[in-house]
């Protein structure tokens, strides 16, 4: 059994979770937000807000329509521009199988449109992949 003279690290161990519940607990029974609890969307209060989120739907729209236009080595590189360096990453946004992904990864590195990066780390080596500068303008082309 532990010493007499520690008993308040058990104050301590207990006063830790006390005072992190005890303004949650305090906040629920004055009546603020309760936990879980479902909270309706707001409807538009008036018909400006309708039609601007009407035209924010149709603009989503349409770049959604020119995303897809792009080639698959333009929606690579694009993802690329966006800070995606896992080929992982990069396989599970667009969709893409992985053979697909390795041929137009290479031919992307044949271009000099990006290249590959070797880091050796503690798990062992990691593979980045970076966007040039010849890439991101062929992307904004």
């Amino acid at each position: 059994m532990a010493d007499d003279s520690f008993w308040w690290i058990y104050l301590v161990f207990f006063m830790i979770p006390l005072a992190r519940m005890l303004p949650r607990i305090i906040k629920k029974v004055r009546g603020g937000s309760s936990w879980g609890q479902y909270k309706p969307r707001s409807t538009f209060k008036s018909a400006e807000e309708a039609q601007t989120s009407a035209f924010r739907d149709t603009e989503e729209a349409q770049t959604r329509t020119i995303h897809e236009e792009h080639s698959p080595e333009k929606k690579v590189l694009g993802q690329m521009s966006l800070g995606v360096r896992d080929f992982g990453m990069i396989r599970d946004n667009l969709g893409m199988d992985n053979g697909e992904l390795e041929i137009m990864l290479a031919n992307l590195e044949k271009q000099g449109l990006m290249r590959v990066i070797k880091k050796g780390g503690v798990l062992g080596t990691k593979i980045e992949l970076h966007i040039t500068e010849d890439g991101i303008k062929r992307y904004h082309s």
